[in-house]
C-alpha cells in the first residue's frame, strides 16, 4: 500500500497535535500546583492573621468567638511554619486561660447565690419561729390573729 504525499502531511500533524496536546497538559498540571500552593499560603496567612486578633484582642471578642476561631483553624490542614505554630500555642494557652477564668467565676456565682438561699431560708425560719414567739407571750387572741395575718403577709 502507498502512502501519498496527503497521508504523510495528516500523519505528521496528528503527531504533531499530538505532542502540542501533551505540552499543554504538562503546562497545565504545573499551574494548578502553583494555583494550590499559592492557596495554601493564603490560608495560612489568613489562619496567622486570625490568631494575632485573638491573641490582641481587647474585650471586642466573646470567648466563644475565640473558641470558635480556634476550632475553625484546627479543622483546616495546611502546612504549618515556625511562627504559625507559636501564635497556635500563645492563642491556644489564652483561651484556655480565659475559659478556667470564666468557669471559676460562674463556678463563684453559684456557690453564692446558693449560699444566699440558704441563708434567707434559715433566715426566714429564724424570723417566723421569733415573731410566734412574742406572739404567743402576748397571750391575746385577737392581737394575736393579727399578729399572725400581718406575719403571712
Amino acid at each position: 500500500m502507498r502512502v501519498t504525499e496527503s497521508g504523510r502531511h495528516i500523519r505528521h500533524g496528528l503527531v504533531y497535535l499530538l505532542i502540542l496536546m501533551l505540552g499543554v497538559a504538562g503546562t497545565s498540571c504545573n499551574s494548578e500546583k502553583r494555583l494550590a500552593k499559592r492557596q495554601a499560603r493564603q490560608a495560612l496567612e489568613m489562619a496567622k492573621a486570625s490568631l494575632r486578633e485573638v491573641i490582641s484582642d481587647e474585650g471586642t471578642m466573646t470567648l466563644t468567638d475565640k473558641e470558635d476561631v480556634l476550632e475553625d483553624i484546627r479543622s483546616k490542614s495546611f502546612n504549618r511554619d515556625e511562627e504559625f505554630n507559636t501564635l497556635w500555642e500563645e492563642a491556644e494557652t489564652l483561651v484556655k486561660t480565659e475559659r478556667a477564668a470564666y468557669d471559676e467565676l460562674k463556678r463563684a456565682e453559684e456557690e453564692a447565690r446558693k449560699a444566699a438561699e440558704r441563708e434567707a431560708a434559715s433566715g426566714s425560719t429564724k424570723d417566723i419561729d421569733a415573731a410566734m414567739a412574742d406572739i404567743a407571750r402576748k397571750g391575746l387572741t385577737g392581737q394575736a390573729n393579727e399578729d399572725i395575718a400581718q406575719l403571712l403577709k
